[in-house]
């Protein structure tokens, strides 16, 4: 699938600028960034040519109809707006929206919406391998029907004026809201890791097969859900018992933070490149989006690169950042999750230099103690210092080589066993370096 990238809030860095309808898209080489701009419909051809792309929507464009449904397997970033005329979002193709997408009836491949301006169609599919992913704090609003044949996951806001049909291949997990005005029927199964909200306006049927909060694939409950039904309840399927009927809606328990050891992240310089690496050491909530940050004070950030995170089983990220704005920088990495209905829950990861450390630390992860082994004495026989910080930056010990009465093997051994478990830093600092790298206390 063609790369695609994000380096910032707007399209920046542009290989190639389209900016009006007077020629072709054509690439001719590999890693190129391409930046759609201006306000204009575009007619002419686009061939890829399979090579790598960046693809950046960075204002209004609406393209002919060829490529009205996007371009199979290429991914796209949406900033500006993009009118579909009525198409379908294509197979294999993935549109992370943080603009305005609009017109269209039927998605085949996957929309992550986390735009904080509602998306608005009259009617739409979900077809058999169509994924709608609505993130925190967004609203989808289907004016008329609906149906869902493959997945639904919802962080925010799901309105359907008219009917909704959950079909027997449907899966939601649902961690926001959804409001249906007519006819809800459930043939497949809606899940819930929080507590989702479901009012319907007309009758619910929960057909034979289904589950609400009710796994029927494993025959287990998968949740908590508040349920409101107006027009009355029909049931035929399984209803979990963490499932509430009331109406008015009970109100969902406040969002629960991630734990601050869910991330773990290392930078490592190869040459002319940063290469960034992280792990997630539990499961974490789909829907979300991964942030890294840059900052040349550690105070300021910028945000250089965003990851939507679709899958729970997605454990092991990495990313290359060539040529590096700072000789010298600080990173850090967030989530934003769908836990809880609303705010975003956030895990902060931060103060990562890109310089290579002179010495490795290990066992990571450690119950009780951490050794610095260095290659040489060069660094020890000079003033330095060493802190553990907590991820919130708090210093929990502070040692300088004057602590140490004698080091050997070239070996440093710090005693970490009095700390909580979590996610910690060490830091080491002499006159003119500046080092610091992550650990996990179990």
């Amino acid at each position: 699938m063609p790369l695609m990238s994000v380096f910032g809030q707007n399209c920046t860095a542009c290989d190639i600028t389209v900016s009006d309808n007077s020629s072709d898209l054509n690439l001719a080489a590999a890693n190129q960034t391409v930046c759609i701009t201006g306000n204009f419909t575009f007619t002419r051809g686009i061939s890829f040519n399979n090579y790598a792309t960046v693809i950046c929507i960075d204002e209004t464009v609406t393209f002919n109809p060829a490529y009205q449904n996007g371009i199979a397997s290429t991914e796209y970033n949406l900033y500006g707006s993009w009118n579909m005329n009525n198409g379908n979002i294509c197979g294999n193709c993935t549109i992370n929206n943080y603009g305005t997408l609009s017109n269209f009836s039927a998605i085949d491949g996957t929309l992550n919406h986390f735009s904080t301006i509602p998306i608005s169609v009259t009617n739409l599919n979900i077809n058999s391998n169509g994924v709608l992913n609505i993130g925190d704090n967004s609203v989808f609003n289907v004016t008329g029907a609906m149906t869902n044949n493959n997945e639904i996951i919802l962080g925010g806001t799901l309105n359907v004026s008219g009917s909704f049909t959950n079909n027997s291949d449907g899966e939601i997990e649902n961690n926001g809201s959804i409001s249906v005005g007519g006819a809800f029927s459930n043939n497949g199964d809606m899940c819930s890791s929080t507590c989702g909200e479901v009012t319907v306006g007309g009758s619910f049927v929960n057909n034979g097969g289904a589950g609400l909060g009710y796994d029927t694939n494993s025959n287990s409950n998968c949740g908590e859900l508040s349920v409101c039904v107006n027009g009355g309840t029909v049931n035929n399927g399984v209803i979990g018992n963490q499932v509430t009927q009331n109406c008015p809606l009970l109100p969902c328990p406040p969002p629960t933070p991630l734990a601050l050891d869910t991330l773990v992240l290392q930078v490592q310089q190869q040459g002319e490149q940063l290469y960034f690496k992280w792990q997630a050491t539990q499961n974490l909530p789909r829907g979300g989006l991964f942030l890294i940050e840059e900052s040349a004070d550690g105070q300021n950030f910028k945000p250089i690169f965003r990851q939507p995170f679709i899958d729970t089983d997605q454990k092991d990220c990495q990313w290359h950042y060539p040529n590096p704005r700072f000789s010298k920088a600080y990173y850090r990495l967030s989530f934003a999750s769908s836990l809880g209905v609303k705010p975003l829950s956030w895990a902060w990861a931060t103060f990562y230099s890109p310089s290579q450390p002179p010495f490795s630390l290990f066992p990571n992860p450690t119950e009780d103690i951490l050794k610095l082994q260095f290659a040489d004495n060069t660094l020890l026989l000079q003033a330095f210092q060493i802190e553990i910080l907590g991820a919130q930056g708090r210093a929990y010990r502070q040692i300088k080589a004057a602590d140490l009465a004698q080091v050997s093997d070239n070996q440093i051994v710090i005693n970490v066993g009095f700390l909580p478990a979590g996610l910690y830093f060490l830091r080491f600092q002499n006159a003119t370096q500046n080092y610091i790298l992550s650990f996990i206390k179990k």
